[in-house]
């Protein structure tokens, strides 16, 4: 049975005995039907696109589900003219750094596609400078993403569920060397963000009912848990500054925040040498691409409209208003990350496609 990690949806199916679930299991949205009482699973969808906002005839003969189709590649920047962006990676049916990318070192990108096979999401890396492409991981029906790397070696830390069980994994930028980093039986581990010294990780550890930040000693392997993140329930991604400083993360909605609105998230910073100190913003529009720019005091995130994606720049004061660094008509913007100078800034710039879709056989899958 598989473990999701979010649930969009659910109605009940025509029989009554089962139901019809958007959710998404680690990868893209799909549809499911989940059986009663037994709780058998079987999947409906199996592909790349995204099914949200479903529903069913009243004689539960026909599903309508909104179908969202990505595909993206590698763009980047020098941070003195962003709107001179330069395409190192190519392809319309495949998703170059729609599950993370992070810089390896001043020329070489580091981000997960699934170029190989629509359901083996890999590492790979990317140079700056001649467009070079390199695979670090190999593995087939497995999800490597969110990579992190600290630009003083060639390792590259990342979360894969290549054991059914997401925890987080070590590779060298000749695909060599893979070692698991993390390894809990009763929790996962997912968004590994390294010190600029490589002497210490961050990532979320998550179990039934409870997530926390923590932090792992990488020469003795200890874990200590931030002990002020269960107020905050993090969740969906997690951000080191470049000065190893401040770590961000997403705030799960409470619906008795009367801060938040439908669309809005709130995002957390934390003082890495005093975690006690928080300081919250809520963004106009949910996103999960953010980042930090060194020397700016200021974390990079997206917003999608109606005319294309932007992004915007939020200073560490709560106060201050966010103002645009760059503006993407007619494209999406599905990551970003500035390298560790602040000279160049790498985004996953693609489509994300929407349609309707009728499904009128699903009571058969």
């Amino acid at each position: 049975m598989p473990s999701f990690r979010n649930v969009e949806q659910i109605v009940w199916a025509r029989d009554q005995r089962s139901f019809i679930a958007a959710a998404s299991a680690g990868e893209s949205f799909q549809l499911w039907r989940i059986a009663t009482p037994s709780g058998e699973v079987s999947a409906i969808t199996n592909d790349l696109d995204s099914y949200l906002g479903i529903s069913t005839t009243l004689d539960g003969t026909q599903l309508v589900a909104r179908r969202r189709t990505y595909y993206s590649n590698i763009w980047v920047a020098s941070q003195e003219n962003l709107d001179d962006l330069r395409q190192l990676t190519v392809g319309s049916s495949k998703n170059d750094g729609l599950k993370g990318l992070s810089w390896l070192d001043d020329d070489r990108i580091v981000y997960s596609s699934n170029a190989e096979g629509l359901r083996d999401w890999n590492l790979w890396t990317v140079h700056y400078k001649d467009r070079s492409r390199r695979r670090i991981t190999f593995d087939k029906t497995v999800q490597n993403d969110f990579p992190s790397a600290s630009g003083l070696s060639d390792v590259t830390y990342f979360s894969s569920n290549r054991n059914d069980d997401t925890q987080i994994w070590q590779v060298n930028a000749a695909g060599e060397n893979l070692k698991q980093v993390t390894d809990a039986a009763t929790e996962a581990a997912f968004f590994p963000q390294v010190t600029s010294d490589e002497k210490a990780m961050y990532f979320l550890r998550k179990k039934i009912g409870s997530t926390v930040i923590a932090k792992r000693d990488l020469a003795d392997g200890r874990d200590v848990a931030l002990s002020s993140t269960p107020i905050y329930a993090p969740d969906n991604f997690l951000a080191l500054s470049p000065d190893d400083r401040n770590l961000a993360f997403q705030i799960l909605a409470n619906k008795n925040d009367p801060e938040l609105r439908a669309g809005k998230i709130k995002i957390g910073v934390i003082d890495t040498s005093d975690t006690s100190l928080v300081k919250t913003f809520v963004l106009p529009v949910a996103s999960e691409f953010f980042t930090w720019r060194l020397g700016e005091n200021a974390f990079d995130y997206v917003v999608h409209t109606p005319e294309g994606a932007r992004i915007m720049r939020q200073k560490l004061d709560p106060k201050a208003e966010p103002v645009v660094v760059l503006k993407l008509p007619k494209d999406d913007i599905f990551g970003l990350a500035w390298s560790r100078d602040g000279q160049k800034l790498a985004i996953s710039r693609g489509q994300l496609l929407r349609d309707v879709v009728l499904l009128t056989n699903f009571a058969s899958h």
